[in-house]
């Protein structure tokens, strides 16, 4: 995952994929403790003056990070994005590292090049004031992030590559969503579902191939590339939430428009609850592929992006630019940069902020 300088990083890496990225004042105190065991099973048996030891792995110890965050501090700053988005309170940060907590995400955190993975086994909240809140997050580890990946992920960075892996999802989910509607004429809910999840990949792949092809033909510049594959990784991965969560709401016993429970048989049942299963594991193994993609492709442009953002209501490039570089002047730097040709941002876009030295700043 891409670990910019000062920064804390929590990547999920399941249920909905977001990034959570604490700069400045949102940072966890320091100093920071990483330590780690190697396990082993000792036996000592009668008479042998020697123990026998089978050694059973390497195993890294939970870590406890503190901190504090004020609403002062963090409102109208960079300090802490989620998935680019600016968190303007402390009551909505916390609320955001509490849902990862409930809901049981796996997590890979990075700061500096320490990176763990793991999930947040307890997250404590000590309230000052209601803009004001003490916190500690003790993370449980299961790896130091050299996990080795689904099969679905082969190795990143390559925009080709990825052009490939994503074809093959959305082919994957055309067949469910085809077998379903061949099976299941009048189920509209599950139909839909797995119809819009099909065409929401089928379209990332189609803008990943146009940006091949653009790179095939000398259009796009390998770096420009990387940086729009990377946003199309955001794409497919809000992309694919809707169908998911509409996947999770079909109840196979009362899937069929129009047809009593009562009529809907046990086979029909059957069936329909392989559909939602098969159609849900293609939607999440796409979410995690964009997920790790994005990140890889992130870690090739580290030195020229200082951060990715999403712009909110009423975002150009000069409240950017004055946010981050203190001049809105510096406006076309960031145009340049993400080959826009004017100010003008909607609500939602994904822009990548680069650092100074990358324009020929300090």
């Amino acid at each position: 995952m891409a670990s910019f300088a000062s920064s804390f990083t929590i990547q999920e890496l399941s249920g909905n994929a977001r990034r959570l990225v604490l700069t400045g004042r949102a940072l966890p105190r320091r100093p920071m403790e990483f330590s780690g065991t190697m396990r082993a099973d000792i036996t000592w048996y009668p008479g042998n003056p020697e123990a026998t030891v089978q050694m059973l792995g390497a195993g890294e110890d939970p870590t406890t990070v503190t901190g504090k965050w004020s609403t002062r501090y963090i409102q109208g700053s960079l300090f802490a994005l989620l998935d680019g988005k600016v968190l303007q309170s402390a009551e909505e940060l916390a609320d955001k590292v509490d849902d990862i907590r409930r809901k049981g995400q796996l997590v890979e955190v990075a700061w500096f090049s320490r990176i763990r993975r793991g999930y947040i086994s307890k997250f404590a909240q000590n309230w000052l004031y209601p803009t004001d809140v003490e916190w500690s997050i003790e993370f449980t580890w299961i790896s130091q992030g050299d996990k080795t990946a689904p099969a679905v992920v082969s190795s990143g960075g390559n925009v080709s590559a990825i052009r490939k892996q994503i074809a093959t999802q959305a082919a994957a989910a055309k067949t469910v969503s085809d077998t379903a509607k061949k099976t299941f004429p009048a189920a509209a809910a599950l139909l839909g579902a797995l119809k819009d999840g099909a065409a929401a990949l089928q379209g990332v792949a189609d803008k990943v191939n146009e940006t091949v092809n653009k790179v095939a033909q000398a259009i796009l510049p390998i770096e420009d590339a990387t940086r729009r594959a990377a946003a199309q990784m955001d794409t497919l991965i809000a992309a694919v939430a809707n169908p998911l969560g509409a996947l999770a709401s079909v109840v196979p016993r009362e899937f069929v428009d129009g047809i009593a429970i009562a009529r809907v048989t046990a086979g029909q049942a059957l069936a329909a609850h392989n559909a939602v299963r098969q159609g849900t594991k293609v939607f999440r193994d796409s979410q995690y592929l964009g997920a790790v993609q994005r990140e890889t492709l992130l870690k090739r442009i580290d030195g020229q992006v200082l951060m990715p953002y999403i712009a909110r209501e009423g975002d150009d490039l000069r409240t950017v630019a004055k946010m981050v570089y203190g001049s809105a002047d510096d406006w076309r730097k960031i145009a340049s940069f993400n080959d826009l040709t004017s100010s003008e941002l909607a609500s939602g876009q994904r822009i990548f902020i680069p650092r100074p030295k990358s324009f020929g700043g300090g």
